[in-house]
C-alpha cells in the first residue's frame, strides 16, 4: 500500500471511530406573534433586557421550544413562570395565565407549558433562553422566519416588526 492510500485510510479510521457529534439544538418560539421586544444582553451599566418579548394575548397555548425536562413551574413574585432543561441551554416563559406542567416533567418540542398572560403591561410573552449563567438570545438559537429591523421607535413606523413562525 503506497504512502497516500495509507494516509487516505488512516483519516477513515479515525473518522469512524470518533465518537457522533451531538446536533446543534435549534429552538422553536413557544408562541407565534411579532417581536415586540428584541434581546439586549445585560452590562455592567444596566440589566439589559435577557428575553424577547413576542405578542400574544392572554390565553394563547404557550409550547415547549424544544424536548427537555422542566426544572421550575411556579410563582416568582406575582406571576407564574415555566423553565425547561433542554441540555445546553435553558429556556424560561412567562407570565403565564395557567400552567399545565409540573417540576420534573419530560416534554418534548411543541408540549403545552401553560397559557400566555401580559408581560410588562402589554398582551405579551417573555422568552428567555440561558446557556450556564449568561443569558442567550433566544432568537439567535431559534427559528426566526423573518429578517430583523432595526426597533427604534421611528424604524418601527417605517417597517413591520419581525414575525416568528
Amino acid at each position: 500500500m503506497g504512502r497516500p492510500a495509507a494516509v487516505v485510510l488512516l483519516a477513515l479510521l479515525v473518522l469512524l471511530a470518533a465518537p457522533p457529534r451531538a446536533a446543534a439544538l435549534v429552538l422553536d418560539p413557544p408562541v407565534h406573534g411579532p417581536v415586540l421586544a428584541h434581546f439586549h444582553a445585560p452590562t455592567r451599566f444596566g440589566a439589559g433586557h435577557r428575553g424577547v418579548d413576542l405578542g400574544a394575548a392572554p390565553g394563547t397555548l404557550v409550547r415547549a421550544a424544544a424536548a427537555g425536562r422542566v426544572t421550575f413551574a411556579g410563582r416568582v413574585v406575582d406571576a407564574r413562570w415555566v423553565t425547561v432543561d433542554h441540555g445546553t441551554v435553558r429556556t424560561t416563559v412567562g407570565p403565564l395565565d395557567e400552567v399545565h406542567v409540573g417540576r420534573g416533567d419530560h416534554v418534548v418540542r411543541g408540549s403545552v407549558l401553560g397559557t400566555s398572560g401580559r408581560a410588562h403591561g402589554r398582551d405579551a410573552l417573555h422568552w428567555s433562553a440561558r446557556h450556564g449563567d449568561t443569558y442567550v438570545d433566544p432568537l439567535a438559537i431559534g427559528r426566526l422566519v423573518a429578517s430583523l429591523v432595526p426597533a427604534p421607535a421611528a424604524a418601527d413606523r417605517l417597517w413591520p416588526r419581525a414575525r416568528v413562525r
